[in-house]
């Protein structure tokens, strides 16, 4: 289990600049420089940037229904004037990476 972790927290360090260990299974990851970074590209991301990303409190059957309900999501996060959507969005898109 420490050998797992350890080769979690390695990768997780490997690819953010800051990751916060918070106990052996657990951590922080900060992405803000990063998805600040993101946002002055203007990226247009679609379901295809998130091939293993799942909503929370969304329960989907099929892959048809996943893809549905991550497009809205998408779409609502790219049109919403509320930027605190697209940085999580733009986090989320880190992070499937």
């Amino acid at each position: 289990y420490r050998d797992a972790s350890a080769d979690v927290f390695r990768v997780l360090n490997a690819n953010f600049k800051l990751v916060e260990k918070a106990s052996i299974d657990e951590g922080y990851i900060d992405l803000t420089e990063d998805v600040q970074k993101l946002k002055d590209k203007r990226l247009e991301l679609t379901v295809n940037d998130f091939i293993t990303t799942h909503l929370a409190g969304f329960t989907t059957k099929t892959e048809d229904e996943r893809i549905e309900i991550l497009n809205k999501w998408l779409n609502d996060c790219q049109l919403d004037d509320d930027k605190r959507n697209y940085d999580l969005l733009l986090g989320a898109y880190l992070v499937e990476q």
